[in-house]
């Protein structure tokens, strides 16, 4: 489910894609049904009045009845019955109303007819194969099965895009997830979803929606949700074939201000907290020679990993420790680089380069 690309760190982990806190702390709460009202009073002589309306469902919940037509009036006509509660969210349909009663006497009214039931709303859903059609998706933002609107394999193909990006849900079709631009609360998701960094320069983010594990505790992501409480993400520790998945808290590379990490993690491009132990962290300075392997992070600053093991800016003839640095802020005069340095593309890729020295 990774946007640009599957990197290094994700191979290693069976990452699901990293959380962070823009939207609120809670799930989506389901409305209460409205309460059914009761049929109109009787008419005097003359008309019956009109049944009440049945109340509207609660998400995953069953339409309100309808209310009871009114008794006619004596020679009037009958009251036309209530119409059926609308269902809400994959709810049930609501009963039909009762037909009103014929009129007394004389030309006795005709009976009303019943009202129709309500017709019950779409399946609510987590993820796609809770969905009754194999081809349909859980939708990201109202978590009800559709048809798929977009192609997984061009995540522009959304009809909003930029505002939504086509990801692959666990039946590989496609769905439109709400963009959104991580910790920054002027552009944060809605109906209770968290922004999730989808690029390694923490600039682009989605929509999804949190669990309840907490940080450490076991976790199983949907195509929806993280599974995860607001604030972490559910990664594997172990491998695909046995996967240890935990909830791991989120943290930003790019920031001067505390991770949020506890004393025995570190903070490392993915926007992870993760234990240095985990296998894959050269305990270098940036500048020095790594003793390890390409692609390994090192650099440990305050609590962060803020460079990567890579050979490409020497051509392949040394394995150096050098600075992370964000593309989108320039090659030269990068903020993430020191004064002298070029902040260089190599084969990373999802939006991060290398601060080299004299470039």
């Amino acid at each position: 489910m990774r946007l640009i690309r599957i990197r290094r760190l994700a191979a290693l982990l069976g990452v699901v894609v990293p959380l962070c806190g823009c939207g609120s702390d809670d799930s989506p709460s389901s409305p209460p049904a409205d309460n059914p009202t009761d049929g109109g009073l009787d008419g005097a002589a003359g008309q019956a009045g009109q049944a009440g309306v049945g109340g509207q469902g609660a998400f995953g919940g069953s339409g309100g009845a309808a209310g009871t037509g009114g008794t006619a009036g004596d020679g009037g006509s009958a009251g036309t019955a209530g119409t059926g509660g609308a269902a809400g969210a994959g709810g049930a349909a609501g009963m039909g109303g009762a037909a009103g009663t014929g009129g007394a006497a004389g030309m006795g009214g005709a009976a009303g007819t019943g009202g129709a039931a309500g017709m019950g709303g779409s399946p609510g859903c987590a993820t796609a194969a809770d969905c009754p059609q194999t081809s349909e998706v859980c939708d990201p933002v109202t978590l009800e099965c559709a048809a798929s609107v977009c192609d997984p394999a061009d995540y522009t193909s959304c009809p909003s895009y930029p505002d939504t990006i086509c990801l692959d849900q666990s039946n590989d079709e496609g769905a439109c997830y709400a963009a959104c631009t991580p910790w920054d609360s002027a552009v944060c998701c809605s109906l209770g979803a968290d922004c999730l960094v989808q690029s390694d320069d923490e600039s682009l983010g989605l929509c999804f929606h949190p669990g309840t594990a907490g940080v450490g505790e076991p976790c199983v992501p949907t195509d929806t949700g993280t599974g995860c409480s607001s604030g972490s993400v559910c990664v594997n520790l172990g491998t695909p074939q046995d996967p240890e998945r935990q909830c791991a808290k989120s943290c930003q590379v790019f920031s001067d201000a505390p991770t949020g990490c506890s004393p025995t993690e570190l903070c490392m491009v993915g926007s992870l907290c993760l234990s240095a132990s985990i296998g894959f962290y050269d305990e270098v300075a940036v500048g020095e020679l790594c003793t390890l392997d390409d692609y390994y992070f090192c650099g440990e600053e305050d609590g962060r990993l803020v460079g990567t093991c890579d050979d490409a800016p020497s051509g392949g003839a040394e394995l150096r420790c050098y600075r992370w640095c964000r593309l989108a802020l320039g090659e030269m005069n990068n903020a993430d680089c020191d004064a002298a340095d070029a902040c260089t593309d190599t084969d990373w890729g999802n939006g991060l380069g290398v601060c080299v020295p004299g470039g």
